[in-house]
């Protein structure tokens, strides 16, 4: 991808529970090549296909402060605007590290105003899971019905998996064929299970304005439990930029041009 301008923000995503970096080429190669995204590869996230990691678990914590580590390189470092973005479970901890950027002075107003370059300036989420404060991701899961409800196993060390990777995928990837689905469901790592019982100690999205894009035919975060966390925003006093769009809840493989034109975007708000 191109180089950023001065005057144009980097994209810092966060990924997804299950979901390795590489899952995201599909949309990464529809982008323009002016804008600039940077894709971690969150500690939650097992190594490779079917494996978690060496030693215990991460948390969610930690996820956060993987997050805040990649903005003190972008922000402090390099002098960049930063627009953070959240898909699925990253919405927790995304949001648990703009609460974490606000006390280490990473939020783009509060560095201005000292005279120093570069901040986060917008938190972008995508289909994606805000508890109140207080409460987990497992918890934020709840709103879906039985029927599209996942089913997880827990290995000796700690690392959750599918039970069912085919139905998983019929609830996730509902907008795509069966054989679009198919290969799939074996590239899945395996994803920490203490993750969905961290909860959340930040309000982070208070601090930088809100986009948000609701998927319409998530069956895993239905869009009534999307727009039950744009009012929780709004009541909270928040303007939320929405878009809506009829895609499902892997719109990174099934949608990836729609997602591409959402990031895009982002960077022309800014």
């Amino acid at each position: 991808m191109g180089s950023v301008g001065t005057t144009q923000p980097t994209l810092l995503l966060v990924t997804g529970s299950f979901a390795l970096p590489r899952f995201y080429d599909p949309t990464l190669e529809l982008l323009p090549k002016h804008v600039d995204l940077v894709l971690p590869h969150l500690p939650t996230v097992g190594e490779d296909t079917d494996k978690g990691r060496p030693g215990p678990p991460p948390t969610m914590y930690d996820d956060a402060n993987f997050i805040i580590e990649q903005l003190q390189r972008l922000v402090v470092e390099q002098g960049k605007d930063v627009v953070l973005i959240a898909h699925s479970y990253g919405g927790v901890p995304a949001t648990e590290a703009l609460g974490l950027a606000k006390e280490k002075g990473l939020i783009k107003s509060d560095r201005e105003s000292k005279g120093e370059k570069g901040g986060v300036i917008r938190v972008a989420y995508m289909t994606v899971l805000v508890p109140e404060l207080g409460n987990a991701a497992a918890t934020a899961l709840d709103g879906a019905p039985e029927e599209d409800k996942m089913h997880f196993g827990v290995d000796e060390n700690g690392w959750m998996y599918h039970l069912d990777y085919p139905r998983m995928m019929r609830i996730c990837g509902s907008n795509m064929t069966e054989e679009e689905r198919k290969p799939w469901e074996t590239k899945f790592p395996r994803h920490s299970a203490v993750s969905f019982s961290n909860e959340l100690h930040y309000e982070g999205w208070k601090h930088v304005p809100i986009s948000y894009l609701v998927c319409e035919d998530d069956k895993c975060i239905p869009a009534k439990t999307q727009r039950a966390e744009i009012e929780m925003f709004e009541k909270a006093g928040c303007k939320v930029d929405v878009t809506s769009i009829k895609e499902d809840h892997v719109l990174n493989v099934s949608a990836p041009q729609a997602l591409a034109d959402w990031w895009t975007s982002l960077v022309e708000k800014a």
